[in-house]
């Protein structure tokens, strides 16, 4: 038995109603999956579109397609009517419009009111009676606006800072010890010798039963061994070797010039003159 939510994979890609198919075709001969579903039912188009009910009244109120945008098969339709049909038995109710406009954070009245006086005009102008669910917040957005007007976040609110973690029992804030920063100067410890501020370092700091240990000291070098006093931190003393001569190595003798060496049997080469030799006139 055939019914109005009876689907087919339209070309292999999404999934379509079988009525919708019938209206919305852009092929004249339909596709392979609107056949292939017709054999396996065992009726003809026509016996599937009249049977139990089934046909335009039943479109109209399954199917719709977004007269805007042009989106096919819209889930949930908006406009002046409910899915009922055209007739003025069908309108909205003011209490109706004001739900549909609320739900996009629209509360106050005159929004609903203008929304939908927008929607007559384009009906008369446009001849637009179905808006999907983008279309239809992009009137009633256009609306707000002419009524400086802001929407309110639905479903969502502030969210609540999360409680601060308890210290624990061995960190806990000793009775009449301030926070670091609130003793100024004098609890911090700033103009102070670095002796006394360490040992006024806070009971916290020290561990119990224990005192700071001595530094270690070096024993004494011989007297007899000099001792470098070079500066920095982190040297440890250490003994001076007494500097090595330096041996002078007496200066390389310069080679004597040699006398220029020329291949026998040669003649020297003269550039030749162009000048001319001319007599002397007595």
């Amino acid at each position: 038995m055939g019914r109005p939510l009876d689907k087919i994979l339209c070309e292999g890609k999404f999934y379509r109603y079988v009525v919708a198919c019938m209206h919305n075709c852009p092929n004249p001969h339909y596709c392979r999956e609107f056949w292939h579903f017709f054999d396996a039912v065992g009726k003809t188009p026509a016996e599937y579109y009249n049977e139990d009910g089934i046909g335009e009244r039943a479109m109209r109120r399954v199917v719709f397609d977004c007269d805007r945008c042009g989106k096919r098969d819209v889930e949930e339709m908006f406009g002046l009517y409910n899915t009922g049909g055209e007739a003025a038995e069908f309108h909205l109710t003011p209490e109706e419009r004001g739900q549909r406009v609320e739900k996009l954070g629209y509360a106050t009245p005159d929004v609903p009111a203008v929304s939908y006086v927008i929607l007559a005009e384009l009906e008369k102008v446009r001849g637009w009676q179905h808006y999907c669910g983008k279309c239809f917040q992009a009137v009633v957005d256009a609306a707000g606006r002419i009524l400086n007007l802001t929407p309110r976040k639905v479903g969502g609110g502030k969210k609540k800072p999360a409680p601060r973690p308890a210290p624990p029992e061995g960190e806990a804030a000793e009775p009449g010890k301030s926070a670091p920063g609130e003793g100024g100067a004098e609890s911090s410890g700033a103009g102070k010798p670095f002796e006394e501020s360490r040992d006024k370092a806070p009971a916290s700091r020290k561990a119990p039963g224990r005192e700071p240990a001595a530094p270690a000291r070096r024993a004494p070098l011989p007297p007899d061994v000099p001792v470098s006093r070079s500066k920095g931190r982190g040297t440890q003393p250490r003994p001076v070797e007494s500097p090595k001569p330096v041996e002078k190595t007496p200066p390389a003798e310069e080679p004597a010039p040699q006398p220029e060496r020329r291949r026998p049997g040669r003649p020297r080469k003269v550039p030749p003159t162009n000048s001319k030799v001319l007599p002397l006139k007595s």
